[in-house]
């Protein structure tokens, strides 16, 4: 390869190729929200009832961005480079200071693509999830990289 590459080139290129792994980071993720959804709906649905949707929503998302969170900061954004505590702390509160706004944007998405086309199955909204956060995956994986896990 050239060493005289042109840096911004050669920056795209290191981006491109943390994608990837990201992507698997947040399909694995994704695996855990919606599984840990699954089996918290069948455990607490019959003592929470009209509650269990938000209580099953919010636990399953803790555990899988956990989960998420780990991944990303250990294969992703530091390379198997081990990091301060401090460093780690920082990070994980930058994490979620992109994952609740994250969240809330995905479900805000889904509910006003629901009420534009009047559509309440629960296939449509599923697939206005997918198309929700697909575009919010692309703008977390950039705020992460130059934000979340930047070392200063």
């Amino acid at each position: 390869m050239n060493h005289n590459t042109n840096p911004r080139l050669k920056a795209l290129l290191h981006t491109l190729s943390r994608l990837p792994t990201f992507l698997l980071s947040s399909a694995s993720a994704t695996v855990v929200d919606m599984l840990g959804f699954y089996l918290l709906s069948l455990a607490l649905t019959p003592s929470l009832g009209g509650y269990s949707i938000t209580v099953c929503t919010v636990i399953a998302r803790i555990v899988s961005s956990l989960f998420n969170f780990t991944l990303n900061h250990k294969m992703v954004f530091t390379e198997g480079k081990s990091a301060k505590k401090s460093d780690t702390k920082r990070a994980m509160l930058r994490y979620y200071m992109l994952a609740i706004p994250q969240m809330l944007c995905s479900a805000g998405i889904v509910s006003a693509l629901t009420f534009l086309f009047g559509e309440e199955s629960a296939l449509i909204k599923t697939l206005f999830k997918g198309i929700a956060d697909t575009a919010l995956f692309f703008i977390s994986y950039f705020i992460q990289r130059k934000w979340v896990f930047k070392k200063d």
